[in-house]
C-alpha cells in the first residue's frame, strides 16, 4: 500500500468523514495561509494510492489512482501515521490482508522530525528526492539501461544542513547499548505527550502540487519497472529509503555514548585492553 504525503497550504473546505469511513476519492482546492511554514505547513494530504503490479507500470500513460484522500493538519498527523502503522502492522493485525504501510513523500528529512517528536517511526518510506539522484544518475549512463525524465526538480536542497558538528548526544535514561531496543522504548516514551490528536477526517486537494508529485512518483516507479535490472533498482531505491529514516533518528536523538559500555564491548570482542606502553599482540 502506498501513502502519498503532500503538503497543502490551507485547510480545505468539503465534507469531513471518520477514518473508519470506506475509501472514497474526492476533489477540493486550497487557498493560502498564515500558518505553518515551507519547512512544516499547516496541513499535509495524504493520499492512499493504489499498487500497482511492475508489468502494469511499463506503459507510458500509466496513471496511479487515488483510493482515499486525507487533509490532516501538522499537529495530528504523528497520530494519524501511528494509527496507519499499527493497522498495516502484520504483528499487530495478524488477520489484516494488506502489504505493510510504505510512505511516499518528497524528503525525509522535512517530514521524519515532526513524527519523532512525539515518537513515531514507519517502517518504509520511498524518499522521492533520494530516489530521483539515483535515476538521474542512472539515466546518464550511455548504455541507456535507465530512462527516466523527472517531473519534479527535487535536487535543490532546501533543508538547512548542519554548522559542521555532529548531533548534541542526548543520555537517555534507562540506556544499555547503542541503539538497543531499551533506547528506542525510554526515547518514545520520553517524547510522546501522552495526548492523542483528534480521528483524522477526510477531505482532498486536487491541486497541481498533488498531481506532481503523483506524477513524479509514478515517472520513478515506470523508470524502475523498466530498466534493464529492476529488481537491482527497486532494491537500491528501498535501501537509500531505508537510510533517509536512520539519517533521520541519527539527526534527532543524537549518538547516545557511554564510555563503559563502549569499553566492555571492545574488551568483549577484542580482550582486554593491554597496559600502558606495552605492545598489543600481533
Amino acid at each position: 500500500m502506498y501513502i502519498l504525503v503532500v503538503p497543502l497550504d490551507a485547510p480545505a473546505s468539503g465534507s469531513v468523514i471518520p477514518l473508519d469511513a470506506h475509501p472514497a476519492r474526492a476533489h477540493t482546492g486550497t487557498g493560502t495561509s498564515g500558518h505553518g511554514s515551507p519547512s512544516s505547513p499547516a496541513f499535509w494530504g495524504v493520499f492512499h494510492v493504489e499498487s500497482l503490479a511492475p508489468a502494469q507500470l511499463t506503459g507510458t500513460h500509466t496513471k496511479l489512482n487515488i483510493l482515499r484522500a486525507d487533509r490532516v493538519s501538522t499537529g495530528n498527523l504523528p497520530a494519524y501515521v501511528r494509527e496507519v502503522e499499527r493497522r498495516s502492522d502484520p504483528r499487530i493485525n495478524p488477520e489484516s490482508k494488506q502489504p505493510h504501510a510504505r510512505w511516499i513523500w518528497a524528503d525525509t528529512r522535512t517530514i521524519a522530525p515532526i513524527l519523532l517528536r512525539k515518537g513515531v517511526r514507519v517502517q518504509l518510506c520511498h524518499d522521492m528526492r533520494l530516489v530521483q539522484r539515483i535515476l538521474r544518475t542512472a539515466g546518464t549512463h550511455p548504455s541507456g539501461h535507465v530512462r527516466y525524465e523527472p517531473v519534479l526538480d527535487l535536487a535543490q536542497d532546501t533543508v538547512e544542513k548542519p554548522a559542521g558538528k555532529l548531533p548534541v548526544a542526548r543520555q537517555i535514561a534507562g540506556q544499555g547499548e547503542l541503539f538497543g531496543e531499551d533506547f528506542l522504548m525510554a526515547a518514545e516514551e520520553n517524547t510522546v505527550s501522552g495526548h492523542e490528536a483528534a480521528p483524522p477526517t477526510l477531505t482532498s486537494a486536487d491541486t497541481e502540487l498533488v498531481h506532481r508529485h503523483l506524477d513524479e512518483f509514478t515517472a520513478q516507479l515506470r523508470a524502475i519497472a523498466t530498466g534493464a535490472h529492476p529488481k537491482r533498482l527497486r532494491l537500491l531505491a528501498a535501501a537509500e529509503s531505508a537510510g533517509s529514516l536512520v539519517a533521520a533518528e541519527i539527526e534527532y536523538y543524537g549518538i547516545p555514548f557511554d564510555t563503559a559500555a563502549h569499553d566492555a564491548h571492545l574488551t568483549e570482542i577484542l580482550g582486554p585492553r593491554p597496559p600502558k606502553a606495552s605492545i598489543p599482540p600481533s
